[in-house]
């Protein structure tokens, strides 16, 4: 029996790249080395390989979805050599929401090749994006740039619960964090499982700290009016992303004190 489309339910779905081939221009050597991961499990658990680079597929989308994200791809393919350059740049707004948006679309079709719970998103998610190439409305994406990555990618994400005390009853939700690292560009992604977003302050429960606030940029929600200064003041470390990784991780153990 042919496995559905994720975001149609038509069949089949056919075997595509979860890493855009794009990405394949820009690989140190025809074979690079990966890693995928579940922020709470310890890192013998994660899976880590070398392999053909950008190579790693999944059997989840229908061609003509799969043709819809592409879209999105082109816009990207341009954006990435611009992130990448030694020179200085400027993020415009537009740019911002196809940084963000790619993001968040990457690290969804990754997430597709986890046999996890902690990795298995809401089927809408997949829907919602091919239909709108947008994010849901509580989400916050920032971006920054990696100092000698050891990874042509790595990705590491987390499905946690939780509870936004300052809503009266207090709301309950399920979100998704995700950290990828692609080359020198690092994403960092939290999406909360929600249609509309209730307004709340606290709808923000990880952020990077102050001690990584120079290193990033926040691409979304995208500024309105003006352009974000390319790359950040100071470059990401492998050790940076280690502390970014154990604070996904604990957002599981923070839903256990429900209000």
């Amino acid at each position: 029996m042919s496995r559905e489309c994720w975001i149609c339910g038509g069949t089949p779905a056919t075997k595509e790249h979860v890493w855009p081939k794009w990405l394949k221009r820009t690989a140190s050597s025809a074979e690079g080395r990966y890693q995928i991961g579940i922020s709470t499990e310890p890192p013998e658990a994660w899976r880590q390989w070398t392999g053909a680079s950008f190579e790693h597929t999944s059997r989840v989308l229908c061609e003509p979805c799969n043709n819809r994200l592409g879209e999105l791809e082109t816009q990207m393919g341009v954006l990435f050599d611009r992130l990448r350059g030694d020179g200085g740049t400027s993020i415009e707004p537009a740019s911002q929401e196809t940084l963000a948006h790619w993001l968040y679309k990457t690290g969804l079709m990754v997430s597709t090749t986890m046999d996890h719970e902690a990795a298995r998103l809401a089927g809408h998610h997949y829907a919602e994006l091919a239909e709108t190439l947008d994010l849901p409305p509580a989400s916050f994406v920032w971006a920054g740039r990696l100092e000698h990555p050891v990874h042509e990618a790595a990705l590491w994400v987390q499905r946690f619960e939780w509870w936004d005390k300052q809503m009266e009853p207090p709301t309950r939700c399920y979100g998704f964090a995700f950290l990828l690292a692609i080359k020198e560009l690092v994403g960092f992604v939290v999406v909360f499982d929600l249609r509309q977003s209730p307004g709340s302050d606290d709808m923000n429960p990880i952020r990077p700290g102050s001690r990584l606030q120079e290193k990033f940029v926040r691409v979304w929600p995208p500024s309105a009016h003006y352009g974000l200064k390319w790359p950040p003041p100071s470059n990401l470390s492998v050790d940076d992303l280690e502390s970014i990784r154990r604070a996904i991780a604990e957002l599981d153990k923070q839903a256990a004190s429900k209000p």
